[in-house]
């Protein structure tokens, strides 16, 4: 039985059912990245995180990875996906293809959200030693389905190292410094670009309104009638300074308390 054509058919038309559909999850399938993610959930459980993670890193983004996946308790139910790449891997798999996600972002992460979402047929990740991102993805993704074996769909700069390997190179969201390379690969090209109203806009998360605590910062300058400018200066530093940790501190209590705000966003 024939299936409709779905909404993002421009993306997948002409590609070869019987090769797979190969999906990034950092920027790509997620509009966040999940070292992102479970740090700041791991910090929120434990504050000396930041330290078992520079140790970490000693040994490699790997290393790191694994060290915060295990600290973190993330409910992948309630991630920022990317609803247009999830529909274009329904599409994709109603037309009879196979769809896979390959992720330098921890396995069983990985293997969470492929069970979440239900759309994938075979999932890769991080297991602490080997990190599936350039390079190194291009080289699994070359001996496991071959060169020009699989559609890679990406979003990053380190996609290019990818992106030539594959029989279609699949861009989301990407930067338009990263397009403009990519079309000087031998590859066709695909772009999906689609507005992420879910990114707050950097004003909003620095909260403005907030600043007028700042202002109690120039009362000892106001008191003291003295406005010469060497004391005008140092009022105005000290407003800026007092403005930047009002900010700062409602940005890190927002990220240490992300998940339970998407899980209740009211």
């Amino acid at each position: 039985m024939p299936v409709d054509p779905g909404p993002f058919e421009p993306v997948l038309e002409g590609l070869p059912i019987g090769i797979p559909l190969v999906v990034d999850l950092d920027g790509t399938l997620l509009s966040s990245d999940m070292l992102h993610e479970t740090f700041w959930s791991a910090f929120g459980r434990d504050w000396t995180v930041p330290l078992r993670a520079a140790s970490a890193l000693l040994q490699g983004r790997a290393a790191l990875k694994r060290v915060l996946a295990n600290a973190a308790r993330v409910d992948v139910t309630t991630l920022p996906y990317n609803p247009a790449v999830i529909a274009t891997v329904k599409d994709w798999r109603a037309r009879g293809g196979r769809a896979v996600l390959v992720t330098a972002s921890d396995a069983d992460l990985a293997h969470a959200i492929a069970e979440h979402l239900g759309i994938f047929d075979e999932v890769h990740g991080l297991d602490g030693v080997r990190n599936l991102k350039a390079a190194e993805k291009a080289d699994f993704l070359n001996r496991r389905y071959g060169p020009r074996g699989y559609a890679y769909m990406g979003d990053s700069a380190a996609d290019l190292k990818v992106w030539p390997h594959a029989a279609r190179a699949i861009t989301v969201n990407a930067s338009a410094a990263v397009r403009q390379r990519l079309r000087g690969l031998d590859v066709p090209v695909a772009d999906l670009q689609v507005a992420d109203h879910r990114r707050l806009p950097l004003a909003a998360m620095l909260r403005p309104e907030h600043w007028c605590l700042a202002l109690l910062a120039l009362v000892p300058l106001l008191i003291g009638h003295d406005l010469s400018p060497a004391r005008v200066a140092q009022g105005l530093f000290a407003l800026v300074c007092v403005a930047l940790v009002t900010s700062g501190a409602g940005v890190i209590r927002d990220l240490l308390t992300l998940e339970a705000d998407r899980s209740d966003p009211v």
